[in-house]
Parts: structure tokens; C-alpha cells; sequence
């Protein structure tokens, strides 16, 4: 699926269930998002989270992650138009 905004993402995420939440891995490379809010993710969980080369995504959120805090061993926000990232406290 090629998300073209962050509602789009949002609705992508919205549909997920206790058998379906937990996944391996999340890749978004290469999409015209320009932000990635607290609740784009919904109740998913990742291990391993790409979120690169999205030359206009200038706003990304660590609170969208809070609900993989547990399982999250790789965070990867390589090549993105981010100027900042604030880390979680």
C-alpha cells in the first residue's frame, strides 16, 4: 500500500485487533507524508519500525510508538526532512 497522506496511514491502522496488533516489522520509505502524529499507528506494535526517505515528513511524534515501547528494538528515521527529534523522557 502506498499511503499519499498521514489520514490515509491513520485509516490504514485503524482496523487492527488483539490477533492482528502485533507485527515484526513497519516500513514507510519514500511517501509525501509531512507528519506522524501520536495516534497514526492505532493499537499496532512493531519490533522493528523504517520510517525513511521521506524527503517531506518534518514532524514525527515518539508518542505514535508509545504502544511498542515494550517490543521496539529497532528505530530507524533515516533521510527524512526531520530538523529536531525529541526523545522520550
Amino acid at each position: 500500500m502506498r499511503v499519499q497522506s498521514t489520514t490515509e496511514l491513520r485509516r490504514a491502522f485503524r482496523s487492527g485487533t488483539l490477533a492482528t496488533r502485533d507485527q515484526k516489522q513497519l516500513w514507510i520509505q519514500k511517501t509525501p507524508i509531512t507528519s506522524f502524529p501520536e495516534d497514526v499507528l492505532g493499537s499496532f506494535r512493531f519490533s522493528e519500525v523504517h520510517i525513511e526517505l521521506n524527503s517531506n515528513l518534518s514532524s514525527f511524534t515518539l508518542e505514535a510508538l508509545r504502544n511498542s515501547s515494550r517490543l521496539l528494538d529497532v528505530l530507524s528515521l533515516y533521510g527524512n526532512a526531520l530538523q529536531t527529534f525529541q526523545f522520550g523522557q
